[in-house]
Protein backbone atom coordinates (compact mmCIF):
# COMPACT_ATOMS: atom_id res chain seq x y z
CA UNK A 1 0.00 0.00 0.00
CA UNK A 2 1.04 3.89 -1.16
CA UNK A 3 2.35 6.23 1.84
CA UNK A 4 0.60 9.66 1.27
CA UNK A 5 4.61 10.74 0.18
CA UNK A 6 4.94 8.24 -2.73
CA UNK A 7 0.89 8.74 -3.43
CA UNK A 8 2.13 12.49 -4.41
CA UNK A 9 4.50 11.05 -6.36
CA UNK A 10 2.80 8.99 -8.83
CA UNK A 11 1.99 10.69 -12.11
CA UNK A 12 -0.86 9.85 -13.84
CA UNK A 13 -0.97 6.94 -16.40
CA UNK A 14 0.64 8.18 -19.95
CA UNK A 15 -2.82 6.90 -21.40
CA UNK A 16 -5.06 8.71 -19.79
CA UNK A 17 -2.98 11.89 -20.29
CA UNK A 18 -2.51 10.95 -24.04
CA UNK A 19 -6.35 10.53 -24.26
CA UNK A 20 -6.91 14.01 -22.63
CA UNK A 21 -4.44 15.79 -24.67
CA UNK A 22 -6.75 13.71 -27.79
CA UNK A 23 -9.55 15.35 -26.57
CA UNK A 24 -8.10 19.28 -26.44
CA UNK A 25 -6.95 19.12 -29.84
CA UNK A 26 -9.79 18.14 -31.01
CA UNK A 27 -11.66 20.97 -28.92
CA UNK A 28 -13.90 19.09 -26.73
CA UNK A 29 -12.40 21.29 -23.95
CA UNK A 30 -14.99 20.34 -21.09
CA UNK A 31 -14.35 16.67 -21.64
CA UNK A 32 -10.59 17.22 -21.11
CA UNK A 33 -11.44 19.52 -18.24
CA UNK A 34 -13.79 17.01 -16.93
CA UNK A 35 -11.58 14.13 -17.55
CA UNK A 36 -8.27 16.44 -15.95
CA UNK A 37 -9.68 16.99 -12.65
CA UNK A 38 -10.80 13.84 -12.10
CA UNK A 39 -6.99 12.45 -12.80
CA UNK A 40 -5.81 15.28 -10.94
CA UNK A 41 -7.86 13.96 -7.62
CA UNK A 42 -6.38 10.60 -7.86
CA UNK A 43 -2.52 11.88 -8.62
CA UNK A 44 -2.35 15.46 -7.27
CA UNK A 45 1.60 14.82 -7.33
CA UNK A 46 1.63 15.25 -11.20
CA UNK A 47 2.63 18.78 -12.29
CA UNK A 48 1.38 18.06 -15.94
CA UNK A 49 -2.28 17.66 -14.92
CA UNK A 50 -2.48 21.33 -13.55
CA UNK A 51 -0.62 22.66 -16.94
CA UNK A 52 -3.05 20.56 -18.73
CA UNK A 53 -6.08 22.35 -17.10
CA UNK A 54 -4.70 25.87 -17.25
CA UNK A 55 -4.15 25.55 -21.37
CA UNK A 56 -8.25 24.33 -21.23
CA UNK A 57 -9.15 26.84 -19.18
CA UNK A 58 -7.01 29.29 -21.79
CA UNK A 59 -8.70 28.14 -24.56
CA UNK A 60 -12.12 28.88 -22.71
CA UNK A 61 -11.18 32.40 -22.10
CA UNK A 62 -10.77 31.81 -18.13
CA UNK A 63 -7.96 33.87 -17.46
CA UNK A 64 -7.78 33.84 -14.27
CA UNK A 65 -8.57 29.65 -13.75
CA UNK A 66 -5.91 29.08 -16.06
CA UNK A 67 -3.58 31.46 -14.35
CA UNK A 68 -4.28 29.68 -11.06
CA UNK A 69 -3.51 26.29 -12.88
CA UNK A 70 -0.30 27.08 -14.57
CA UNK A 71 1.32 29.21 -10.93
CA UNK A 72 -0.09 25.41 -9.55
CA UNK A 73 1.97 23.72 -12.04
CA UNK A 74 4.98 26.13 -11.23
CA UNK A 75 4.80 25.29 -7.51
CA UNK A 76 5.16 21.71 -8.21
CA UNK A 77 7.49 21.68 -10.74
CA UNK A 78 9.63 25.57 -10.95
CA UNK A 79 11.78 24.01 -14.37
CA UNK A 80 8.44 23.69 -16.68
CA UNK A 81 9.17 25.45 -19.62
CA UNK A 82 5.39 25.06 -20.66
CA UNK A 83 3.95 26.12 -17.19
CA UNK A 84 6.19 29.14 -17.56
CA UNK A 85 5.16 29.63 -21.11
CA UNK A 86 1.70 28.66 -20.73
CA UNK A 87 1.30 31.47 -17.47
CA UNK A 88 2.87 34.33 -19.41
CA UNK A 89 0.57 34.08 -22.86
CA UNK A 90 -2.22 34.36 -20.51
CA UNK A 91 -0.67 37.05 -18.34
CA UNK A 92 -0.01 38.75 -21.68
CA UNK A 93 -3.42 38.27 -22.88
CA UNK A 94 -5.12 39.76 -19.59
CA UNK A 95 -2.64 42.90 -19.93
CA UNK A 96 -0.29 41.97 -17.45
CA UNK A 97 2.90 42.50 -19.97
CA UNK A 98 5.27 42.93 -16.58
CA UNK A 99 4.42 39.71 -15.17
CA UNK A 100 4.27 38.20 -18.71
CA UNK A 101 7.59 39.12 -19.37
CA UNK A 102 9.30 37.66 -16.34
CA UNK A 103 7.76 34.38 -17.17
CA UNK A 104 8.86 34.19 -20.63
CA UNK A 105 12.35 35.21 -19.69
CA UNK A 106 12.09 32.54 -16.91
CA UNK A 107 10.87 29.87 -20.11
CA UNK A 108 14.10 31.04 -22.09
CA UNK A 109 16.95 30.40 -19.15
CA UNK A 110 14.30 26.90 -19.14
CA UNK A 111 14.88 26.44 -22.90
CA UNK A 112 17.36 29.02 -24.06
CA UNK A 113 16.43 27.27 -27.89
CA UNK A 114 12.88 28.31 -27.61
CA UNK A 115 12.26 30.17 -30.91
CA UNK A 116 8.50 30.82 -29.35
CA UNK A 117 9.34 32.23 -26.32
CA UNK A 118 12.13 34.86 -27.88
CA UNK A 119 9.18 35.84 -30.28
CA UNK A 120 6.51 36.34 -27.24
CA UNK A 121 9.57 38.25 -25.71
CA UNK A 122 9.55 40.27 -28.94
CA UNK A 123 5.77 41.17 -28.67
CA UNK A 124 6.00 41.87 -25.13
CA UNK A 125 8.53 44.43 -25.03
CA UNK A 126 7.32 45.95 -28.27
CA UNK A 127 4.03 46.41 -26.32
CA UNK A 128 6.04 47.85 -23.01
CA UNK A 129 7.61 50.31 -25.94
CA UNK A 130 10.92 48.88 -24.73
CA UNK A 131 12.55 48.99 -28.19
CA UNK A 132 15.62 47.86 -27.54
CA UNK A 133 14.75 44.84 -25.64
CA UNK A 134 12.04 43.76 -28.16
CA UNK A 135 15.10 44.45 -30.73
CA UNK A 136 17.62 42.18 -28.73
CA UNK A 137 15.07 39.31 -28.62
CA UNK A 138 13.76 39.32 -32.11
CA UNK A 139 17.64 38.74 -33.29
CA UNK A 140 17.42 35.77 -30.45
CA UNK A 141 14.96 34.45 -32.52
CA UNK A 142 16.30 35.23 -36.01
CA UNK A 143 19.90 33.44 -34.68
CA UNK A 144 17.78 30.54 -33.68
CA UNK A 145 15.44 30.34 -36.57
CA UNK A 146 17.03 32.05 -40.05
CA UNK A 147 14.27 31.38 -42.28
CA UNK A 148 12.36 33.93 -39.59
CA UNK A 149 14.31 36.80 -40.53
CA UNK A 150 14.05 36.40 -44.03
CA UNK A 151 10.26 35.84 -43.78
CA UNK A 152 10.15 39.12 -41.77
CA UNK A 153 11.79 41.16 -44.38
CA UNK A 154 9.78 39.72 -47.33
CA UNK A 155 6.54 40.36 -45.43
CA UNK A 156 7.00 43.94 -44.86
CA UNK A 157 8.19 44.57 -48.13
CA UNK A 158 4.77 43.03 -49.26
CA UNK A 159 3.19 45.29 -46.83
CA UNK A 160 4.89 48.35 -47.68
CA UNK A 161 4.21 47.55 -51.55
CA UNK A 162 0.21 46.14 -50.74
CA UNK A 163 -0.43 49.40 -48.64
CA UNK A 164 1.51 51.96 -51.09
CA UNK A 165 -0.37 50.35 -54.17
CA UNK A 166 -3.76 51.01 -52.31
CA UNK A 167 -2.53 53.88 -51.29
CA UNK A 168 -1.69 55.15 -54.80
CA UNK A 169 -5.02 53.44 -56.07
CA UNK A 170 -7.50 55.81 -53.95
CA UNK A 171 -5.05 58.71 -54.87
CA UNK A 172 -5.44 58.02 -58.49
CA UNK A 173 -9.12 57.71 -58.63
CA UNK A 174 -8.98 60.66 -56.37
CA UNK A 175 -11.05 59.16 -53.08
CA UNK A 176 -8.84 61.61 -51.12
CA UNK A 177 -10.95 60.93 -48.05
CA UNK A 178 -10.32 57.13 -48.16
CA UNK A 179 -6.68 57.74 -49.03
CA UNK A 180 -6.90 59.39 -45.44
CA UNK A 181 -8.76 57.40 -43.50
CA UNK A 182 -6.80 54.31 -44.74
CA UNK A 183 -2.81 56.05 -44.30
CA UNK A 184 -4.07 57.14 -40.57
CA UNK A 185 -5.91 53.70 -39.84
CA UNK A 186 -2.65 51.95 -40.83
CA UNK A 187 -0.86 54.42 -38.85
CA UNK A 188 -2.24 53.79 -35.82
CA UNK A 189 -1.90 49.89 -36.30
CA UNK A 190 1.94 50.51 -36.69
CA UNK A 191 1.62 52.52 -33.71
CA UNK A 192 0.51 49.72 -31.43
CA UNK A 193 2.11 47.22 -32.82
CA UNK A 194 5.50 49.03 -31.72
CA UNK A 195 6.86 50.07 -35.29
CA UNK A 196 6.75 53.84 -34.82
CA UNK A 197 9.12 54.98 -37.65
CA UNK A 198 6.73 53.46 -40.14
CA UNK A 199 3.40 54.59 -38.65
CA UNK A 200 5.18 58.51 -39.18
CA UNK A 201 5.45 57.64 -42.53
CA UNK A 202 2.06 56.45 -42.71
CA UNK A 203 0.85 59.67 -40.42
CA UNK A 204 3.10 61.89 -42.91
CA UNK A 205 0.96 59.58 -46.40
CA UNK A 206 -2.34 60.87 -44.18
CA UNK A 207 -1.60 64.43 -43.91
CA UNK A 208 -0.57 64.50 -48.06
CA UNK A 209 -3.91 62.99 -48.31
CA UNK A 210 -5.67 65.90 -46.20
CA UNK A 211 -4.13 68.57 -48.32
CA UNK A 212 -5.27 67.06 -51.69
CA UNK A 213 -8.68 66.95 -49.98
CA UNK A 214 -7.68 70.97 -48.94
CA UNK A 215 -7.11 71.46 -52.55
CA UNK A 216 -10.01 70.35 -53.95
CA UNK A 217 -12.29 71.66 -51.97
CA UNK A 218 -10.52 74.98 -53.01
CA UNK A 219 -11.20 74.31 -56.82
CA UNK A 220 -14.80 73.32 -55.92
CA UNK A 221 -15.20 76.88 -54.53
CA UNK A 222 -13.30 78.34 -56.93
CA UNK A 223 -15.50 76.68 -59.70
CA UNK A 224 -18.66 77.63 -58.16
CA UNK A 225 -17.27 81.04 -57.65
CA UNK A 226 -16.50 81.67 -61.26
CA UNK A 227 -20.16 80.08 -62.07
CA UNK A 228 -22.03 82.40 -59.69
CA UNK A 229 -19.97 85.18 -61.51
CA UNK A 230 -20.74 83.87 -64.72
CA UNK A 231 -24.08 84.02 -64.39
CA UNK A 232 -24.33 87.68 -62.66
CA UNK A 233 -23.07 88.45 -66.53
CA UNK A 234 -24.83 86.92 -68.03
CA UNK A 235 -28.04 87.87 -66.43
CA UNK A 236 -26.69 91.73 -66.33
CA UNK A 237 -26.23 91.11 -70.28
CA UNK A 238 -29.69 89.61 -70.59
CA UNK A 239 -31.32 92.34 -68.84
CA UNK A 240 -29.53 94.81 -71.38
CA UNK A 241 -30.76 92.96 -74.08
CA UNK A 242 -34.20 93.61 -73.15
CA UNK A 243 -33.96 97.24 -72.80
CA UNK A 244 -32.71 97.57 -75.76
CA UNK A 245 -35.42 94.99 -77.57
CA UNK A 246 -37.98 97.68 -76.05
CA UNK A 247 -36.42 100.73 -77.15
CA UNK A 248 -36.21 99.06 -80.91
CA UNK A 249 -39.64 98.41 -80.94
CA UNK A 250 -40.43 101.77 -79.60
CA UNK A 251 -42.12 100.16 -76.14
CA UNK A 252 -42.07 100.80 -72.84
CA UNK A 253 -40.45 98.34 -69.82
CA UNK A 254 -43.34 96.21 -68.59
CA UNK A 255 -45.52 96.25 -72.46
CA UNK A 256 -47.96 93.42 -72.88
CA UNK A 257 -47.41 90.82 -75.65
CA UNK A 258 -50.58 92.31 -77.40
CA UNK A 259 -48.44 95.90 -77.19
CA UNK A 260 -45.41 94.04 -78.05
CA UNK A 261 -47.11 92.02 -81.45
CA UNK A 262 -48.58 95.14 -82.38
CA UNK A 263 -45.20 97.05 -82.40
CA UNK A 264 -43.23 94.31 -84.36
CA UNK A 265 -46.41 94.39 -86.90
CA UNK A 266 -45.94 98.12 -87.45
CA UNK A 267 -41.94 97.76 -87.65
CA UNK A 268 -42.06 94.93 -89.53
CA UNK A 269 -44.34 96.30 -92.59
CA UNK A 270 -42.56 99.62 -92.26
CA UNK A 271 -38.77 98.45 -92.52
CA UNK A 272 -40.05 95.53 -95.34
CA UNK A 273 -37.65 95.78 -98.34
CA UNK A 274 -40.86 96.60 -100.81
CA UNK A 275 -41.98 99.49 -99.22
CA UNK A 276 -38.59 101.24 -98.82
CA UNK A 277 -35.70 102.01 -101.07
CA UNK A 278 -32.73 101.20 -99.16
CA UNK A 279 -32.97 97.23 -98.78
CA UNK A 280 -29.67 97.08 -97.01
CA UNK A 281 -31.11 99.24 -94.08
CA UNK A 282 -34.16 97.27 -94.29
CA UNK A 283 -32.57 93.84 -93.93
CA UNK A 284 -30.95 95.51 -90.93
CA UNK A 285 -33.90 96.73 -89.06
CA UNK A 286 -35.47 93.58 -89.96
CA UNK A 287 -33.35 91.24 -88.12
CA UNK A 288 -33.47 94.05 -84.99
CA UNK A 289 -36.97 94.11 -84.79
CA UNK A 290 -36.97 89.80 -85.10
CA UNK A 291 -34.59 89.50 -82.49
CA UNK A 292 -35.96 91.93 -80.19
CA UNK A 293 -39.44 90.62 -80.30
CA UNK A 294 -38.36 86.98 -80.04
CA UNK A 295 -36.46 88.23 -77.14
CA UNK A 296 -39.45 90.23 -75.48
CA UNK A 297 -41.88 86.88 -76.16
CA UNK A 298 -39.83 85.01 -74.57
CA UNK A 299 -39.29 87.18 -71.54
CA UNK A 300 -42.67 88.19 -71.02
Amino acid sequence: MLSVGSLYAVGAPAEETTKAKVLIQQKEYRAAETMLAAMWAEFPGDPQLPLLLGLVSEKRGLLEAAEDYYTQSITMDVNSFDAHYGLGVVLFKAGEKQRAAKEFESAVLINPESYDAYIKLNHVYSALKDTERAQYYLEKAKQINPAYGRNLKISNVLMWVTTILLYGFFLLRKNYIVAAVFALVTSIILLVAGHHTDSVIYLGMAFVSGFFIYKKQLNVKSVSDNRKQSGQVIQKDLDEAVKKSYLILGLKQGATKHEIKSAYRKLAKKHHPDTNGNPRKNDEMIKAVNAAYSLLMKKT
